[in-house]
């Protein structure tokens, strides 16, 4: 009787268990502790906003410690501050975890679902090019008239 051994997989070194972490942990992470807003965002669920604490926040991921369990795949629009001028933006996240802590308090994982906008979206036109002519126009003849009409 032949007997088949899977070979183990060699163990990483230390370097390559270093680059390893290091591609994981490719967004930088912001470790201060934040007080937000977060709102659900799906059908069915009154979108009543109510108070989180921002454990951890990169750009894609944030960390939330809450008073109750929130479903993992529950859309939510978080209030996140964003540079250091104290700034903050909306953004939408899906709930990937929810796990208990020890102080009965929950925490929830979240991934960015909607991406911000890379740049500022174009400004819109107040009027048209013939619009701007045509006012031009009603000018001009306004002042010929005002000029040469007998008073």
């Amino acid at each position: 009787m032949t007997m088949y051994v899977n070979p183990a997989p060699p163990h990483p070194s230390d370097e390559e268990r270093a680059a390893a972490e290091a591609q994981a942990r490719r967004a930088q992470r912001n470790r201060r502790k934040f007080i937000a807003q977060a709102t659900p965002w799906s059908p069915g669920h009154p979108s009543v906003p109510f108070e989180v604490i921002i454990d951890n926040l990169s750009d894609t991921r944030v960390v939330l410690v809450h008073d109750r369990p929130i479903d993992p795949g529950m859309p939510l629009l978080l209030t996140v501050p964003v540079g250091e001028d104290g700034q903050t933006k909306m953004r939408q996240y899906t709930v990937a975890a929810c796990s208990l802590r020890r102080d009965s308090k929950y925490t929830i994982t979240l991934e960015l679902t909607a991406a911000p906008d890379p740049q500022p979206p174009e400004p819109k036109r107040v009027c048209s090019k013939r619009l701007k002519v045509l006012f031009l126009l009603f000018g001009i003849f306004g002042l010929i008239i005002a000029v040469f009409a007998p008073l």
